[in-house]
C-alpha cells in the first residue's frame, strides 16, 4: 500500500506537468492504466537530448545508491535505435515516436526505471517525458480512449476543423438560408470540457468503453461521444443558443398584422417561460442537492432565438419588478417610434418585430387562451391545460431555465453541478469560485468550456447511467457488436440513438409508449421525443466523422 501511495504521487506530478524522472523497484506489478500513455508537452523538446546527456553525466549518484546495471535506448526514429550499456545506472530510456506519426518532435523520451534494489527515487529535471511504459517495456501506440487527456488532445487536433465547419452548424434568422458554422459551440471547447471532467473523479467521467484499451472499447467510446453530440446538435447547436429559447408556442386568437403571411397562424408565447414551458415548473425539479430558493434573483439570459419576431431572452426577477406579465406576440410590429423595436420593454439586440402584451392589455391571458385551444397548421388541437399548468404572470424565483449544450435545467440539476464541480465542492473543485446556485447564468457567460461541462455532467449523470428497462452502456456495446460502427445506416442501428433521444428529450427511452414517461405533463410532455429522425441522423453524422480515428489507432 505504501508503494501504491508513491505511484499516486507520481500520477499527480505528471498531471501537474512537472519534469519527473523516477526509479521503480524491480518487482512484478503493473502501473495504473491511466499512466499508460501519459503525454506531457515540453517547453523545449529540441533540447531533450542535451538534458538526457546531462542526466547520464550525473549517473554516479545512482551508482552510490547501489544500482549496478543499466540499459538504455535512444535514437531519432523507430528504425534508428541505439542500444548502450552502462554499469552506473538502473534506468532504461526509450525513444518513443508514435507509430505512423510524421510530426513527432525530436527529443520525446519514454522512461522506465529498473533498479536492483527497493529504494524509491524521484529526481526533478528538465526532461520531455512522453510516455511511461510498463509490462515488459511494451511500446505505447497512438493514444486511445483509455489514455484520457491525450486522446482528447488528439481528437481536438485532428477533428476540430471538420466539426466546426461542417457539423456544428446553426440556423440563420431567415430559415430559408443555409446553415452556417456555430458561433457559440466549438469542438475544441468540447474536448477541453472532457479533459477537465476526466480529472474530477470517477463519478463524472465520460464513459470511454471498458478499461482494456481495446479497439472495441475505442469504438464504444466514439459511439457514446456520437450519441451525446447528436443530441447536443439538435438541442442547442442548431439554434446557436446557450440559454433555453422561449418555444412554448400556443395557438390563440390574438392580433396578427394584415401583411403577415397567411401560413403564419396567430399565436403567442408566454412571457414567463423562464419558469417552465409546456406546463412544467423548473423550480420544482427538486432533490436532496437542490439549490435554495432565492426570490430576489434577477437574471436575463445571454442568448435567444434570432428569427423575425422571436421572443426575447428568458428572464427572472422579483414581483416588485416583473408582475402582470402577459404574452409575446411575434406577428405584431414593434410599437416604438416609426415601428422601431428600440425603446419598448424587453427590446433585444437584433429584434425586428414582436411585442409584449401585458395582462392589463389582454385579460384573456392566461385562463381563456389555455382553456380554449385552437388547431395548429396540421389541424391538430392540443388538450386544454388545467389551472395548475397555466403560465404564470410573474417570474419570481424562475431562474432555472435550461443552459448549456443539453440544457441543464431546474434547481436539482444546478444544485448537483454546484455541489460536485462548483463552489459547493470547496477549493479542490473544477470551478471553486463559481456558485452555480447563486449564478446559474455562469454556464453561458463564464469560461467557454462551461456550456459543454454542464451538458457532459448531465450526460454522465443521466443518459450514460440510464438503466430503466434499457441499459444505455449495454446498448452501446450491442451497437458495436452488430458492426453498426461500420454499417450504421441499417434500420436496426437506429435503436440506440432513438432511445437516447427519448431519455434526453422526455426522460425515458420509450416516451411514445404507455402514455409517456413517468411524471410527464398530459398534452405537453407525454408524447414522443421531439425531432427523433433528425437526432438519429445527427448522431450518425458525428460517428462517421469520428470513425477514421479508430483505423489510425490500430
Amino acid at each position: 500500500s505504501a508503494l501504491w501511495g508513491k505511484f499516486d504521487l507520481i500520477e499527480k506530478n505528471l498531471l501537474e506537468k512537472q519534469w519527473v524522472i523516477i526509479a521503480l523497484p524491480k518487482i512484478d506489478f503493473k502501473l495504473p492504466k491511466s499512466l499508460r500513455c501519459v503525454q506531457l508537452p515540453g517547453d523545449n523538446k529540441a533540447l531533450a537530448y542535451v538534458d538526457v546527456q546531462a542526466i547520464l553525466d550525473h549517473g554516479e549518484a545512482f551508482h552510490h545508491l547501489g544500482i549496478t546495471e543499466m540499459k538504455w535506448r535512444l535514437g531519432n526514429t523507430l528504425n534508428d535505435w541505439a542500444i548502450k550499456d552502462s554499469t552506473q545506472m538502473g534506468i532504461t530510456l526509450v525513444k518513443d515516436i508514435f507509430a505512423g506519426s510524421t510530426t513527432a518532435p525530436m527529443g520525446n523520451i519514454t522512461l522506465i526505471a529498473q533498479p536492483k534494489f527497493p529504494p524509491f527515487l524521484k529526481m526533478v529535471k528538465r526532461f520531455s517525458l512522453q510516455s511511461l511504459l510498463y509490462e515488459n517495456e511494451v511500446q505505447c501506440k497512438k493514444a486511445g480512449p483509455c489514455d484520457g487527456g491525450i486522446y482528447f488532445d488528439r481528437l481536438s487536433q485532428e477533428l476540430s476543423a471538420e466539426f466546426n465547419s461542417k457539423i456544428f452548424l446553426s440556423q440563420q434568422p431567415d430559415p430559408k438560408l443555409p446553415l452556417v458554422p456555430s458561433k457559440v459551440y466549438k469542438f475544441e471547447d468540447f474536448m477541453g470540457a472532457m479533459k477537465k471532467l476526466q480529472k474530477s473523479g470517477d463519478n463524472f467521467k465520460f464513459w470511454l468503453g471498458d478499461d482494456d484499451c481495446s479497439i472495441e472499447s475505442e469504438k464504444a467510446a466514439l459511439v457514446n461521444i456520437a450519441a451525446f453530440l447528436g443530441q447536443s446538435i439538435r438541442e442547442t447547436v442548431i439554434y446557436d443558443a446557450c440559454d433555453e429559447n422561449n418555444w412554448d408556442l400556443w395557438r390563440a386568437d390574438v392580433f396578427k398584422e394584415p401583411t403577415s403571411p397567411a401560413e403564419n397562424l396567430a399565436a403567442l408565447y408566454p412571457m414567463s417561460s423562464g419558469c417552465g414551458q409546456l406546463g412544467q415548473n423548473y423550480a420544482e425539479y427538486r432533490c436532496e442537492d437542490e439549490c435554495p430558493v432565492d426570490l430576489s434573483m434577477d437574471i436575463t439570459a445571454t442568448t435567444n432565438a434570432g428569427w423575425i419576431g422571436a421572443p426575447p431572452p428568458l428572464f427572472c426577477g422579483p414581483k416588485s419588478k416583473y408582475d402582470g406579465l402577459g404574452y409575446w406576440n411575434p406577428q405584431k410590429f414593434c410599437n416604438g417610434t416609426n415601428k422601431s423595436c428600440q425603446g419598448p420593454p424587453f427590446y433585444y439586440n437584433g429584434q425586428t418585430a414582436g411585442v409584449h402584451v401585458p395582462v392589463s392589455e389582454d385579460g384573456r391571458f392566461p385562463e381563456y387562451f389555455f382553456t380554449h385551444p385552437l388547431a395548429d397548421s396540421s389541424g391538430s388541437t392540443p388538450a386544454p391545460r388545467t389551472p395548475d399548468d397555466f403560465p404564470l404572470t410573474n417570474v419570481e424565483g424562475c431562474c432555472w431555465w435550461g443552459r448549456g449544450v443539453i440544457q441543464t435545467t431546474g434547481r436539482c440539476n444546478f444544485g448537483k453541478l454546484n455541489k460536485y464541480l462548483g463552489a459547493g465542492a470547496g477549493s479542490s473543485a473544477l470551478y471553486p469560485n463559481i456558485n452555480f446556485c447563486k449564478n446559474p447564468q455562469s454556464i453561458c457567460n463564464g469560461p467557454s468550456e462551461l456550456k459543454w461541462i454542464a451538458g457532459v455532467f448531465y450526460w454522465v449523470s443521466e443518459p450514460q447511467s440510464y438503466n430503466k428497462g434499457f441499459n444505455f452502456k449495454d446498448g452501446v456495446k450491442d451497437f458495436v457488436s452488430k458492426n453498426c460502427t461500420n454499417d450504421m445506416d441499417r434500420p436496426e442501428c437506429d435503436v440506440l440513438f432513438e432511445y437516447a433521444s427519448g431519455i434526453v428529450n422526455r426522460g425515458c427511452h420509450n416516451p411514445g409508449e404507455n402514455g409517456g414517461c413517468p411524471k410527464c405533463v398530459p398534452g405537453a410532455t407525454c408524447g414522443p421525443a421531439h425531432n427523433v429522425p433528425e437526432r438519429i441522423q445527427s448522431s450518425k453524422q458525428v460517428l462517421k466523422a469520428l470513425m477514421p480515428i479508430v483505423n489510425a489507432t490500430k
